[in-house]
């Protein structure tokens, strides 16, 4: 078992596992010391594994920096003589693991009979790295020594730094959340508060539509924007909040930024409240991210506030404004690297035929699985093969008249590739400055046909991945017919490649009713 120390954004303490390889050293994280052994399980031994134990290494520091997190994984020694090791570091760390690069060299200079570490190293996303967020953080020095602290039981392992090899290690066998808020939101959710970004957006859309006159009301998770609000004029600001813990959360940071006057927090569900709770007032303006912890998919989000925003209507002035005022899904063809494999079939291996297999599994992911699934793709890369094309527009001003939506369209390649996905976001525009600004769930950037793209990092985005990928030329174009359930969020579609096409795509058509080939639970291709 390895360990890195490197700057990074504190959380919680419990483990945080995500994709390293997609993180890049000096753009997302600084390397603070060299990689570590630190643990060593032996499964051949007759006693049997440790399973309580800590250590404490001493580290000399690569360069000034703060220590918030631990980067740790693990590798598999698969013979004796360990000259075949399993290892699940990341990519950026792999040539510079001494012990890896030593059995890929063999322990007389000469090559192994068997290749550690490839040109392409295997994919692993089920045994992913951690990340392990430190606390309190600590600030270090070149050439000035400081020590880490490990702890592990059957289950778990915890971390700690600290200046002296002695300080005491019992608190980290309990380490918990005592402010709630790594309870009640995840660490994506954390970080999209602490973006600068977002805070800075939200700050001048709300200013720009402050008025002593009108009465706002945020809905969503926990978030800083009715801080936001506290500091400008508005005439009353309104929050609803019906789970408890995340309205103490909220009243809290109220406090600590001394807006709890400003604020009245409403903690019921949307369908209960009542003119008492907003004063016998109506409310102005509504405002939602949208952004829901209970929510997957990127349009959840948006079909939840909407399902509040009608249980309101009865409290909402004649000529109330959403913020946001508009919601689009958004698409593109994808080639992914890695990530269609979740999907794909086994067929044969080593000379094993693995079909009936595979046909269980077919089976199986057909009647449990939506075609369309939530992942943070920016955890695994991919090639863009298509421009980006709408599949339908939402007007959040309106009320939803149906129980679902069908649409169809074609998009056209715009690149050769390898076909094996589609990705589906939410991109949503906000008044400003007279003008429409977009927030997107999705691509980070407007990336060219062919490279490599970049995801918000914050949101999970919708995917679906053909089970069978397919070559696809410049030109050709694909059919799609989408469903989505409005009352589960859940989005289904069929998926089509046509041969030639040679047009422009077809802009998505809507029916009234959904497609004979398509249901909530169906896995098309």
């Amino acid at each position: 078992m390895y360990v890195c120390i490197c700057l990074s954004i504190s959380g919680s303490a419990s483990v945080h596992d995500l994709q390293l390889s997609q993180l890049y050293p000096r753009q997302d994280f600084r390397r603070l010391s060299e990689i570590l052994p630190l643990f060593d399980f032996c499964f051949s031994k007759r006693e049997g594994l440790k399973f309580q134990d800590a250590r404490t290494l001493q580290v000399t520091p690569r360069k000034a920096g703060r220590c918030d997190a631990v980067f740790m994984w693990w590798d598999l020694k698969m013979d004796p003589e360990s000259d075949i090791i399993l290892t699940c570091a990341p990519t950026w760390a792999q040539n510079s693991d001494p012990q890896v690069e030593a059995a890929a060299v063999g322990p007389q200079g000469d090559a192994p009979a068997t290749v550690v570490v490839p040109s392409r190293p295997p994919w692993r996303d089920h045994w992913m790295q951690a990340v392990y967020h430190l606390t309190p953080q600590l600030k270090i020095h070149p050439g000035n020594p400081f020590f880490v602290h490990a702890v592990h039981d059957e289950y778990s392992l915890s971390f700690g730094v600290s200046h002296s090899a002695t300080t005491n290690t019992d608190h980290l066998k309990h380490l918990v959340c005592t402010c709630y808020a790594h309870i009640v939101m995840n660490r994506s959710r954390m970080a999209m508060l602490s973006n600068v970004a977002r805070v800075k957006f939200w700050a001048r859309t709300l200013q720009k539509m402050a008025s002593p006159n009108l009465n706002l009301l945020y809905i969503g998770a926990p978030s800083n924007i009715p801080l936001l609000a506290a500091k400008q004029s508005w005439k009353n600001v309104f929050v609803i909040e019906n789970d408890h813990l995340a309205a103490q959360i909220l009243r809290t940071w109220l406090k600590a930024t001394e807006g709890e006057t400003r604020v009245t927090v409403i903690e019921k569900l949307t369908d209960l409240v009542s003119d008492i709770d907003f004063d016998s007032q109506k409310i102005d303006v509504i405002v939602s991210e949208p952004y829901f912890t209970c929510a997957l998919l990127p349009w959840q989000h948006m079909l939840i506030l909407l399902s509040y925003v009608e249980h309101l209507r009865p409290h909402l002035s004649p000529n109330f404004k959403m913020v946001p005022w508009e919601a689009r899904i958004k698409g593109c063809l994808m080639e992914f690297d890695d990530l269609w494999k979740i999907r794909a079939p086994v067929g044969t291996v080593e000379g094993v035929t693995l079909d009936k297999f595979d046909e269980l599994m077919e089976s199986a992911m057909a009647k449990a699985d939506s075609s369309i699934e939530p992942q943070p793709l920016w955890e695994y890369p991919g090639r863009i093969l298509s421009d980006v094309f709408t599949v339908h527009i939402f007007d959040l001003d309106r009320p939803l008249v149906k129980d679902f939506l069908s649409v169809s369209g074609t998009v056209e390649a715009v690149t050769g590739g390898k076909y094996n996905g589609i990705a589906f976001w939410v991109e949503y525009s906000f008044p400003l400055d007279g003008t429409d600004m977009v927030w997107t769930t999705g691509l980070d950037g407007l990336p060219q046909a062919g490279e490599y793209v970049r995801w918000n990092p914050y949101h999970r985005q919708g995917v679906y991945l053909a089970r069978h990928g397919s070559d696809i030329a410049r030109g050709e174009k694909l059919s799609y017919e989408c469903l989505i359930d409005y009352e589960s969020g859940e989005m289904s579609g069929k998926f089509t490649l046509l041969s030639g096409g040679d047009g422009q795509p077809t802009p998505p058509s809507e029916t009234t009713k959904p497609p004979a080939s398509a249901s909530a639970s169906d896995t098309l291709q």
